[in-house]
């Protein structure tokens, strides 16, 4: 074969392949774009914003707005916030799902199918247009619902999880979380029980944001059960709504206001109120200032939530997270011992000769065995709690009277942490029987007992 022919059948081939690949499967995939977006239930553009949504059955007649950009709400036959997830889910199906069988070449009694009156009438209003879709009567054959636009006669079947997706109540559709509050912008909570109050603000202090109790007593409180308090209030949800309720009503023991959650921000705040149990005792009524509204809350939830002030107090000396802990300085007498966290063992860096050669008379691995030990005595300082509380007396002159003095020393632990420039200095004393704790940037002093004392040293005497 001549090689300009060659060439020639070659061009020629490529530019067939290119005409067919080219415009013949893209002309394919644009008819069957078109097929798939005419068996589409809701066909719209995609500048189109769904801003109304209805449902009408059996008597339920619930009608839903929203602006562009704003949440879902509840226009009747209550006005409340509507639960976002829920109605989202609902547009996006109305969005996707296709018809599962155009009916178009059968005619159809509308009554006869269920679609006059119809089982569920669904509103739909997006820009200044607003449609209702209708659907009818299970099939004999098979499980799909007829249904049709009111503004065409095209009779259609939806499958049967489409039809059931509406069969929604009022109770499903509206918001029944109560608190939805990020925590970092919540700055004090407030527990009330029969008018007596536990008050909790969050501070800055030179070791970042805690949490103290301010009211009955100025205390620090336990950080993690601040935390918790807040997370498990915010997961209160709704069990029943009482529009027909008012807060005065005797039933609901609300009256009187005295048992309340109130929660702060830097401009407002929020308060639920709780009030008597149901007859069955598994709920309380109850009353969230926002929504305005009496409802039922699950009763165990209430009563997980009723702490006191034992409960948040924070009797830990100084916590801090041992995995934060990168060096660990014990210091007695004029004796000094440094040990380094590397690769998550713990390694002497500085210590005495003496220490050294008795360690290594007694057969001590200076690895393992030690790192273990100091691992003991981070764990145990971190959670280590006072018995007393002493603060510094004030003489005749005004003068704060020192509660040790510097002969009274045992021996100063100190804990650096990483990432972070902080130090934890724990200084140790013994004075009139009592084993007193002092860290360096806490102005109080704090009284350990005996056995937690015995039980440190104990584990000292094996690093020094």
């Amino acid at each position: 074969m001549n090689f300009k022919k060659v060439i020639i059948f070659f061009l020629l081939f490529s530019l067939l392949s290119y005409y067919y690949f080219h415009h013949e499967l893209e002309k394919r995939s644009q008819e069957t774009e078109i097929k798939s977006k005419e068996k589409k239930i809701l066909l719209l553009d995609d500048a189109d914003f769904i801003h109304y949504l209805s449902l009408e059955y059996e008597g339920v007649d619930i009608e839903m707005e929203r602006e562009e950009g704003d949440e879902w709400y509840i226009k009747e036959p209550v006005t409340d916030n509507a639960d976002g997830f829920v109605v989202n889910g609902i547009i996006s199906t109305l969005q996707i799902d296709k018809k599962v069988r155009d009916l178009t070449d059968t005619q159809f009694d509308y009554t006869t199918i269920g679609l006059q009156p119809p089982k569920i009438r669904i509103g739909i209003g997006y820009g200044d247009v607003r449609r209702y879709l209708l659907l009818g009567d299970e099939t004999y054959v098979g499980s799909d619902y007829y249904a049709r636009w009111e503004d065409t006669e095209e009779v259609f079947l939806v499958s049967e999880n489409f039809f059931k997706l509406f069969k929604k109540d009022l109770y499903s559709l509206r918001q029944k979380t109560l608190f939805t509050y990020d925590f970092n912008a919540v700055n004090e909570f407030t527990i009330t029980l029969r008018g007596s109050a536990v008050r909790i603000e969050k501070i800055a202090t030179e070791r970042g944001e805690e949490w103290w109790i301010a009211e009955p007593y100025e205390n620090r409180a336990n950080f993690e059960l601040a935390e918790e308090f807040l997370h498990n209030l915010r997961g209160v949800m709704v069990s029943k709504f009482h529009d027909d309720m008012e807060i005065d009503d005797k039933v609901t023991g609300l009256k009187k206001k005295e048992n309340m959650f109130t929660v702060k921000f830097d401009e407002s705040q929020e308060t639920l109120y709780f009030g008597s149990k149901s007859e069955d005792e598994k709920t309380y009524y109850a009353y969230l200032e926002s929504k305005g509204v009496v409802i039922s809350l699950a009763a165990d939830k209430i009563d997980s939530l009723k702490k006191d002030y034992d409960y948040f107090l924070d009797t830990r000396i100084y916590s801090f997270d041992v995995n934060n802990v990168g060096k660990f300085v014990f210091r007695k007498d004029e004796r000094l011992v440094t040990y380094e966290k590397k690769n998550r063992v713990w390694q002497n860096v500085e210590a005495p000769p003496d220490v050294q050669a008795e360690r290594e008379q007694e057969g001590m691995d200076e690895g393992e065995d030690i790192s273990m030990i100091v691992d003991e005595i981070v764990n145990f300082c971190s959670e280590l709690k006072y018995d007393m509380i002493l603060a510094p007396e004030v003489n005749e002159a005004n003068e704060q009277v020192p509660v040790v003095e510097p002969e009274n020393l045992i021996c100063s632990l100190g804990f650096f942490i990483n990432g972070r420039d902080e130090e934890i200095n724990l200084n140790l004393f013994a004075k009139d029987n009592l084993y007193i704790v002092k860290e360096d940037k806490d102005p109080n002093y704090f009284t350990i007992t005996p056995e937690d004392y015995d039980m440190l040293n104990q584990m000292l005497k094996l690093i020094l």
